[in-house]
């Protein structure tokens, strides 16, 4: 294992497309693995992991009918035109789950249906910075002023400390005006940077601050790599793209998709 002091965050669902094997063979070794997952698809691992040098792999089981109930009792409709709202609280709740049992100083969040190579990139890029990493996969600049601090939640890494603040900010203030407001990533982050960087201020002062704070690394860095992008209904091996600066990045926006 190259990096023992970072854990690895895996949630969402597993697709019959993914090299699963290949995977998380690269993945472990990198780094500790958490992977937080859906009971009905716990025997779609099992068969994956038994294959692999597995001991510094977890898993974590969810039932999403407990999740759905907590929505709930936050008085969030349980069923909406869109599922939208609900993945997004999934996603931050499985985070929670890998949260709450890692020690690592470090941690990377990841969804189980991406395959990223070259991750060591971002993970030395995050130490030498010290700062949080994203992937450039749909991160939005400033042309839309909610928008603000939407970050990728596909890929990510940050000290554990930090993204555990970020996680429970997230929860604490998830509220069903909330949802129809922002756009799922700035649910994510947007309480978390919002403690750092003033809401009201210029698109200019708002990327240069986020700048500061966070580096951008393009996705073709980490080739070969499979994504599957939802809202897209596509999945990806290539993304045209051209990041010139965090900078410039955070205050144009641009996924190249």
């Amino acid at each position: 294992m190259l990096y023992p002091y970072v854990t690895m965050i895996l949630s969402g669902i597993i697709h019959d497309d993914i090299d699963l094997y290949s995977m998380l063979l690269y993945y472990n070794s990198l780094c500790n693995i958490v992977i937080c997952i859906y009971k009905h698809q716990y025997d779609i691992l099992d068969k994956t992991i038994v294959r692999i040098d597995n001991k510094n792999i977890r898993i974590i089981t969810i039932d999403i009918n407990e999740l759905t109930d907590m929505l709930h009792v936050k008085q969030i409709p349980k069923y909406t035109k869109t599922d939208e709202c609900h993945n997004c609280y999934y996603q931050l709740m499985s985070t929670k789950i890998g949260l709450d049992i890692i020690s690592t100083e470090y941690v990377i969040k990841c969804r189980i249906d991406h395959h990223y190579s070259n991750l060591h990139k971002m993970i030395d890029m995050c130490i030498q910075n010290n700062k949080i990493v994203s992937s450039s996969i749909c991160v939005r600049g400033t042309s839309i002023h909610r928008w603000r601090f939407h970050l990728s939640e596909t890929l990510y890494i940050g000290k554990t400390s930090e993204i555990k603040i970020v996680n429970k900010l997230a929860l604490d203030n998830y509220t069903i005006e909330e949802i129809t407001y922002r756009p799922p990533e700035c649910r994510s982050w947007r309480h978390y940077f919002i403690k750092l960087i003033p809401d009201d201020v210029s698109n200019e002062e708002y990327a240069s601050s986020m700048a500061d704070l966070v580096d951008i690394i393009n996705v073709n860095e980490f080739k070969p790599f499979y994504l599957r992008l939802n809202n897209y209904h596509k999945t990806f091996t290539h993304i045209d793209d051209n990041i010139k600066s965090t900078y410039l990045y955070l205050l144009d926006g641009c996924t190249g998709i």
